[in-house]
C-alpha cells in the first residue's frame, strides 16, 4: 500500500499574507471562466478529481455543471479519478456519487482511473476508461489494440485479488491517511506565521505555501532543508 503525504511548495513567489486568495485561484470552481478561455481548437476540458497535488474533490453537482457546459460548448469532459478511493469524507454520500461515475453525465463524458495510485501497484499495469458513447468505444477499443490485445493474465489475476479486500484495505490506508493528515495540519498551524495551505479532501498529497519568506531566504531554507533533513523541495512556478 502507498502510505504518507508528500507535501509541494509553490516555489519562490511573493508572499501574500490572505489565506482566502490562495484558495480562490486553487479550488479553480469558475466554471464559466474556464470555458470563456477555449477557443475554436479545443476539442477536449481535462479535470483531475480527487485533485492532485491540491487534494480537491468535485462534487457529484459540479461535476454536472461541468458535462453541461462541455455540452454547451460540444466539448469532450475527461475526469481523471485515480485517487477517487482515497477520499476522507467516504461517508459523504454526494462525494461518492461522483467516484467512478463521471461517465454518467452524459455520453460526452469520459472517466479515467488506474490502481497504480491508490493501491500502489504500478506493476500491473491495470487501468480502466469509462464512456456511454459507443463509438467513442470503439474507437478507443481501436486504439488499445494497437498498444496490446489483452491484458495479462497474472496482472488480471492480481487486480482481483486487491479488489477482493478492496474494503480491508482501503479502510487502513484511509485512517493512516487522516493520522497524517492532522499530523501536518497540526504542524501548519504552529507555523502559520509562515505557511497557508489547502487542506487535502482526499489522495496524499497536499499543497504548502510559504507565505512569508525565512531567515536567510528561500534558496538558503531549502538548502537546509536538504542538507540537514535529506528533504528536497522542488523549485515551484
Amino acid at each position: 500500500m502507498r502510505q504518507g503525504s508528500s507535501c509541494h511548495s509553490p516555489g519562490e513567489q511573493e508572499p501574500d499574507n490572505s489565506p482566502t486568495l490562495l484558495r480562490s485561484h486553487l479550488l479553480f470552481r469558475d466554471f464559466e471562466s474556464l470555458f470563456n478561455g477555449t477557443t475554436r481548437a479545443t476539442k477536449l476540458i481535462s479535470v483531475c478529481s480527487p485533485n492532485n497535488p491540491v487534494g480537491i474533490v468535485l462534487s457529484s453537482s459540479e461535476v454536472q455543471s461541468l458535462a453541461s457546459l462541455a455540452q454547451v460548448n460540444e466539448l469532450y469532459l475527461l475526469v481523471d479519478e485515480t485517487y477517487a478511493d482515497l477520499n476522507y469524507a467516504s461517508t459523504s454520500a454526494d462525494i461518492e456519487l461522483v467516484i467512478g461515475l463521471a461517465a454518467k453525465f452524459g455520453d460526452h463524458v469520459i472517466s479515467v482511473s488506474s490502481m497504480s495510485k491508490v493501491y500502489g501497484v504500478l506493476g500491473i499495469r491495470i487501468g480502466w476508461l469509462a464512456t456511454t458513447n459507443n463509438s467513442l468505444q470503439e474507437t478507443f477499443l481501436a486504439a488499445k489494440e494497437l498498444i496490446s490485445i489483452s491484458g495479462s493474465v497474472v496482472d488480471e489475476f492480481i487486480a482481483e485479488q486487491i479488489f477482493s479486500r478492496r474494503t480491508e484495505l482501503l479502510s487502513k490506508t484511509i485512517a493512516d491517511m487522516i493520522r497524517r493528515r492532522e499530523h501536518v495540519a497540526s504542524w501548519v498551524d504552529q507555523e502559520s506565521e509562515f505557511l497557508d495551505w489547502v487542506e487535502p479532501e482526499a489522495g496524499i498529497m497536499c499543497f504548502i505555501r510559504v507565505k512569508k519568506e525565512p531567515v536567510g531566504g528561500l534558496a538558503a531554507f531549502y538548502q537546509r532543508l536538504l542538507k540537514d533533513h535529506g528533504v528536497y523541495v522542488g523549485r515551484g512556478t
